[in-house]
């Protein structure tokens, strides 16, 4: 449902709000979420969930005041050959290709600005592409993955359905699905 409110999504809720750590704002938990959507303007199935996710941490029992940083503040246009290009990336640094697609340094400087400026209670990483961004987060404050899917399975299933058109890249693309799952796994 459009609420987005499921097992899953209440379950990552309690563990948000078990966290020991409060700071005050008025009692408020504070709760930085980095996003792989921006559940404001995209509509798919990670944005529905995000929207419920918020929702409900803004609910009693909850309160919390959410902090949401995504990725971009807008959807990606040339969505094919932005893959590409993160295809590319990947060859040249440590991370998958499906991280390679979120990666900016924009996001990257938002993130350590609003980290320094503001104490969190817990940070949220909405979206397992985004485990990248963790090097940059405090220690001491906790983080919560809300893993969307298992990224190398999907992956792997979409290559396994490529048409022949792709066969020429399946080497390639399967060595890239054996990183997105020690990235994922690690």
């Amino acid at each position: 449902p459009e609420s987005g409110y499921d097992e899953g999504v209440a379950s990552a809720a309690t563990t948000i709000m078990n966290c020991p750590r409060t700071k005050s704002l008025g009692g408020k938990k504070q709760i930085l979420m980095l996003s792989i959507v921006n559940p404001a303007v995209e509509r798919n199935g990670a944005s529905t969930v995000t929207r419920g996710l918020l929702k409900l941490l803004k609910l009693p029992p909850f309160r919390a005041h959410v902090e949401l940083v995504p990725v971009r503040a807008e959807p990606v246009r040339w969505h094919q050959l932005m893959q590409a290009r993160s295809l590319l990336r990947s060859c040249l640094s440590n991370i998958p290709a499906k991280a390679a697609f979120c990666y900016s340094r924009e996001f990257q400087e938002k993130v350590v600005a609003r980290v320094k400026d503001q104490c969190y209670d817990a940070v949220i990483l909405n979206g397992a592409d985004l485990l990248w961004i963790l090097e940059y987060l405090p220690q001491s404050v906790p983080r919560i993955l809300v893993a969307h899917n298992i990224e190398h399975q999907l992956f792997g299933s979409q290559i396994r359905n490529f048409s022949r058109l792709y066969r020429p890249l399946e080497p390639l693309l399967r060595a890239e699905c054996k990183r997105l799952e020690d990235y994922e796994l690690n």
